[in-house]
């Protein structure tokens, strides 16, 4: 069984805490990107682009200047990235198909600066009771977690700090208790 756990990201260094904040800058970056792409394809054509043609199709695309969100980011952290966006725009297509009287809308853009960076196991090590993300950034995992498989972790950005959720496999049977107090 999957179990999350999720706490604030403590002692960064300055140089940390900034690398952190570009890389979720980036991030909220593909993902407009992405939609504005599946978007305008999907108004203009009345097609959808999937998550393997998105995923090509972002591997080229430069932005305003003149760099390609993609590559800034490692390749699986923006892969999980439009693998997000092809699920909200499923499920948008799913409601569209179930409640047309609802006229339910296309996601919509991230009006912050920031937004997640999701890594999923191939794109972190853990070296000593650290989550190592990336040459600038490594992260104490909770005591409580040391020694689990973790599976995912996400950074989730808040106004002058990050929050971090570390997706982990918990093998653990419990004993029910029936209402009598017994098992």
């Amino acid at each position: 069984m999957r179990k999350t756990v999720k706490t604030k990201i403590r002692n960064l260094t300055q140089e940390q805490y900034n690398h952190l904040r570009h890389l979720c800058q980036v991030s909220k970056n593909l993902y407009n990107q992405a939609l504005y792409t599946v978007r305008q394809t999907y108004i203009r054509a009345g097609e959808y682009l999937n998550y393997n043609a998105l995923d090509r199709m972002m591997k080229e695309t430069v932005n305003l200047e003149g760099e390609v969100n993609y590559r800034m980011l490692k390749a699986g952290v923006s892969q999980q990235i439009l693998k997000r966006l092809d699920r909200n725009f499923r499920s948008f297509f799913a409601l569209k198909k179930q409640c047309p009287e609802m006229r339910p809308e296309p996601p919509k853009y991230i009006k912050g600066d920031f937004h997640n960076l999701i890594y999923d196991s191939q794109r972190f090590q853990v070296k000593n009771g650290m989550a190592v993300l990336d040459k600038a950034v490594s992260v104490k995992i909770p005591s409580n977690i040391v020694g689990k498989k973790i599976v995912q972790i996400e950074i989730i950005p808040k106004f002058s700090r990050f929050n971090i959720c570390f997706v982990y496999e918990d093998d653990t049977v419990y004993d029910q208790i029936g209402q009598n107090g017994r098992h």
